[in-house]
Order: structure tokens, then sequence, then C-alpha cells
């Protein structure tokens, strides 16, 4: 999946800075970030709190098994802003994460994690 960095600032420029800062972390640079990012399929998923089930489905069904792994199964949790948390989720032994921007009151949210107790 692409670099998110552009997508990101357009989208959420308040939250750009933060966002980026925890995907850069443990990277020596930003290069050697987004090179990792590309060689190992990272992917970032924004989850906006207007986002539905419909919406949700109509993302590709590897994508959806990624956010729903995601959300089961977060290796670390970020609090980016008083509506904003951001999930990270390894994928492999490559190390390939997704990483879920979640808006706090996202109904989206509630709907996926009541599925997985079910």
């Amino acid at each position: 999946m692409e670099w998110p960095e552009e997508t990101l600032l357009a989208a959420y420029p308040a939250l750009h800075v933060s966002v980026m800062a925890q995907i850069i972390e443990p990277f020596s640079s930003v290069e050697e970030g987004r090179a990792f990012w590309v060689e190992t399929g990272c992917s970032l998923v924004i989850i906006e709190m207007t986002d539905s089930m419909s919406e949700f489905q109509a993302m590709p069904q590897h994508t959806q098994n990624q956010v729903m792994f995601g959300l089961r199964y977060p290796e670390q949790e970020f609090a980016i802003s008083e509506d904003w948390r951001l999930l990270l989720a390894i994928l492999n032994d490559e190390g390939a994460g997704i990483y879920l921007l979640i808006h706090s009151d996202a109904p989206l949210i509630t709907t996926l994690e009541g599925m997985h107790h079910e």
C-alpha cells in the first residue's frame, strides 16, 4: 500500500504530524520507514465517524480481514488526539503491520467489535 503521508496530510492536516511520528518512530529515518512500508506491504485504514458497514464491506476481503485482526490483536495503541486513536497490529513474521486510525465516536467500530464476540 502507498506511503500514507500525502493522503493523511490532505485528509487530516491536524493529525498528520502525530500519526506520521508514530509510523516513523521505529526507524532511523523517514526513508527507512518508507522503504520498509513498501517492501512489507504495511497499510493505514482510517475509520471515520461517518463510516458505515456497507463501506467496510466494499473494502477488499483481505483488507476487511486485516482490519478485524487489528481490532482484535493490537500490539500498540496511541492516543493521537482527544477524538482519535491509532492501533497497530503486526500481520506477519516480516513485520508488516496495519495501522487503524479510528475516530472515537465511529459507530462502525462498535459494530465490528461486536462481530468478533458472536
